[in-house]
């Protein structure tokens, strides 16, 4: 009372301080139900968050000095429900650590090229550790992806290294689920974001600002059989996700997050039983799910085989965690819009190898137009990709073999300005690498196992200086094919009329050019749709097709008057002898 702070009636806090601080805060609850359709997100998915200024403390981080003023807040998740959701097995929250004040001047924190900031922000690593956490136990970490987020997830992606699922799905091509489940929550470790210089003298990420690690991480594979999914087998791996934030082109007051790392790292995979332990209680400590066997469990291969696929699987989910992850802007203030002069990890940990920092830390300064007061025109590079080189394996036998599709690019850029280029790129919408500067790449990404057309997006920057990036990336198609289309006719019992059935592990079945020839006849129809021929057409010959894909693959099948009258007469259809090349 004797400095003026007005407190309640009967006011009985023991605490020390002087004045409490009024709380300006929110509250409220994060719904990702609405994704469910677009990401895989469970239904009803939901997590309390909310945020306050105002902390109290010696280690609270507020202070007024000769550089600034410096205010503190607390944040804080909590699931919407004390029960724990059945897809992740119960864990123990995060160990309470105590967090030092973010000292935004000490030059130990700021990255090198800060020299000076009108704003910083930070945000600590135990409040990303927890919220992790309380997503985990609400079940958000339980992501499916589908063939509704992603076309790519069918059984033909998986035949080629597991031949025997064809006999569970009764050869046919179906679609298929992947459930990304973790059995850990996950732990975010923020570093310094730096880069160091390889043997060929480009710089390569070296500390990525954020390393999204779970251990024992499941996924679960699942296809449609009998109209119904049928889990077929569970691999489980380690996965660790480095991540970065990186400016957006001409907007340097937005952030956007992108790959912090050349790869997503994926170690000690193992292939699971789809059935659960029988002998396995909460109590007792042992597995859920034994080691998978093969022949005694779904499928007469070790699913292990597929861990090459593992990679292509965790990439067909980066869209989907691209287009969830939005673009953080950082606030305007007064009209005064703030551009990012540095992100890194600040303040170690006693472990920082293992733990990293405590606080992530984003430096800013106010953007200036110059005396005119007119909004700035950015110069920015232009990117130019041109094609050299193009691999595809000749057949499944090779891509089984270890053979994977490449695509080179040589790259360069116009600039106004001398200095070396830099360059990133990104596959099918997913996140984009980390700044390279090779002018010439081999990309082999793993999403090249899968068959079909895919999309390379490269933009370039002068090098450092991430307001040249150029806002234009340049597109480069990419169409794999290692497999010729599979082609049968059938003839109606009806009309005995012939049908085409089709199918391509590449190519939509809109897009394959069909050529027929009756039997006696010299020339080939005009390449086109899938066609029916009656038995009038016919007269009582038989006919052969050809089918081709996107990439010139054929296959051919044939079917003759003998056979075909036979089964005409028995009732049922027929196929004919399928030749491909």
């Amino acid at each position: 009372m004797a400095r003026g702070v007005c407190k309640p009636h009967n006011f009985s806090s023991p605490d020390p301080y002087d004045c409490e601080p009024i709380s300006l805060g929110i509250a409220g609850q994060l719904d990702v139900s609405g994704l469910t359709q677009q990401v895989g997100f469970p239904p009803g998915t939901k997590l309390n968050v909310f945020a306050a200024l105002g902390s109290k403390g010696p280690n609270a981080g507020a202070k007024i000095d000769a550089n600034g003023i410096q205010v503190a807040g607390e944040a804080g998740t909590q699931p919407p429900s004390v029960e724990i959701s059945p897809c992740v097995p119960p864990a123990l929250p995060p160990a309470d650590i105590a967090i030092p004040p973010m000292d935004f001047d000490d030059t130990a924190n700021r990255p090198a090229p800060v020299t000076s900031y009108d704003f910083g922000f930070s945000l600590a690593s135990a409040m990303l550790n927890r919220g992790f956490y309380d997503a985990y136990d609400a079940g958000m970490l339980c992501i499916a992806v589908t063939n509704v987020t992603t076309s790519f997830i069918s059984s033909g992606l998986f035949k080629t290294f597991l031949p025997s699922i064809g006999l569970v799905t009764g050869g046919q091509h179906v679609p298929m689920k992947i459930l990304l489940r973790p059995t850990l929550p996950p732990y975010v470790r923020i570093g310094k974001n730096t880069t160091r210089k390889d043997a060929s003298g480009n710089d390569i990420p070296d500390d990525p600002l954020i390393t999204l690690s779970f251990n024992k991480m499941n996924l679960d594979f699942y296809a449609l059989v009998d109209e119904r999914q049928v889990r077929i087998f569970t691999l489980q791996a380690d996965l660790n996700l480095p991540l970065n934030l990186r400016p957006f082109a001409n907007d340097n007051g937005t952030l956007q997050p992108v790959l912090g790392g050349l790869d997503t790292v994926l170690t000690n995979i193992s292939a699971l039983s789809p059935d659960y332990n029988p002998a396995a209680t909460p109590d007792n400590g042992k597995p859920v799910q034994l080691p998978y066997t093969a022949g005694a469990d779904m499928l007469a291969e070790d699913p292990g085989v597929v861990k090459d696929l593992l990679g292509a699987a965790v990439r067909l989910a980066q869209p989907l965690l691209a287009g969830v992850i939005k673009p953080i802007a950082l606030p305007t203030m007064l009209g005064l819009k703030f551009e990012v002069r540095g992100i890194g990890g600040a303040a170690p940990m006693a472990d920082v190898v293992a733990d990293g920092y405590h606080h992530l830390a984003v430096w800013a300064q106010v953007g200036e137009c110059g005396a005119t007061g007119i909004t700035c025109e950015r110069y920015t590079v232009r990117t130019q990709a041109r094609v050299v080189e193009r691999y595809l394996p000749s057949s499944l036998r090779e891509v089984q073999a270890g053979a994977r599709p490449s695509v080179t690019l040589d790259l360069s850029a116009q600039q106004a300005r001398s200095g070396r280029a830099q360059f990133t790129y990104r596959v099918d919408g997913s996140l984009w690498s980390p700044w390279l500067s090779q002018q010439r790449m081999t990309l082999t990404d793993p999403l090249f196992l899968v068959q079909g057309h895919h999309l390379i997006e490269v933009a370039a920057r002068e090098a450092g200086d991430d307001a040249t990036t150029d806002p234009n990336p340049v597109p480069v198609q990419f169409f794999v094919s290692y497999e010729a289309p599979a082609v049968t006719l059938t003839q109606r019992p009806d009309d005995g009329a012939l049908v085409t059935r089709a199918h391509s592990a590449s190519t939509p079945m809109q897009r394959l050019s069909f050529s027929y020839r009756v039997d006696g006849q010299q020339t080939w129809t005009q390449p086109g749709p899938a066609r029916v021929f009656t038995q009038d057409e016919l007269g009582g010959r038989g006919l052969t097709v050809s089918v081709s894909d996107d990439a010139g693959r054929s296959a051919q099948a044939h079917f003759g008057d003998e056979e075909g009258t036979a089964l005409a007469r028995a009732g049922v259809t027929g196929g004919g002898s399928i030749s491909a090349g």
